[in-house]
């Protein structure tokens, strides 16, 4: 079933979901080539996420090829790195 539009300028949860991966992917790309585990990131982000919400976007941006965990590390694959730096040239 699609969701129904949101009202009033609301975002649907979609659009938080693309906005929250949006902002970790950015956040990781800021701090390269550092590494930081998933809690260290989330506090780093300012600890305004709920665990669940924050580990789906993890899985999002994995799932798109743009992060690897190693362990509990997380950073950017080689190709968001390039990406990243061409986009932000």
């Amino acid at each position: 079933m699609p969701e129904p539009p949101p009202r009033g300028g609301e975002k649907t949860p979609h659009e938080r979901q693309t906005m929250l991966e949006g902002s970790v992917f950015e956040h990781l790309a800021e701090l390269h080539p550092d590494r930081l585990t998933a809690d260290e990131l989330a506090l780093s982000m300012g600890g305004r996420y709920g665990r669940i919400i924050f580990a789906d976007a993890l899985t999002g941006l994995r799932c798109s090829g743009l992060i690897r965990q190693n362990g509990d590390l997380v950073e950017l694959t080689h190709a968001a790195v390039n990406a990243h730096e061409l986009l932000t040239l």
